[in-house]
């Protein structure tokens, strides 16, 4: 619930003072907040040891205002979430 009152104040804001066309990519990049790509791409990486790019992917999101501790507590629930995920009994 709280999250979804952030994003309203988000929006709201970014399009009060124009910094954004108020849409959820325009809103999430002036939040520093991204989807969850990024963390597929850099779980692959990293388990294809693959340094260069895990590295490239980092270096971009940090570039684009992701904080390094924002990203590693990002990577934390992205691994929790698919070891739960890998564990759970066939639905189907």
């Amino acid at each position: 619930m709280a999250m979804s009152w952030l994003w309203l104040a988000m929006i709201g804001l970014s399009l009060v003072f124009g910094l954004c066309n108020g849409t959820l990519e325009a809103v999430s990049a002036a939040a520093g907040v991204s989807g969850s790509e990024h963390l597929f791409s850099l779980s692959k990486a990293i388990g294809e040891k693959d340094i260069a790019s895990a590295l490239a992917t980092v270096f971009s999101l940090y570039e684009s205002a992701k904080s390094p501790e924002r990203l590693v507590s990002e990577l934390i629930s992205h691994y929790r979430d698919m070891m739960i995920c890998r564990f759970l009994p066939d639905p189907g």
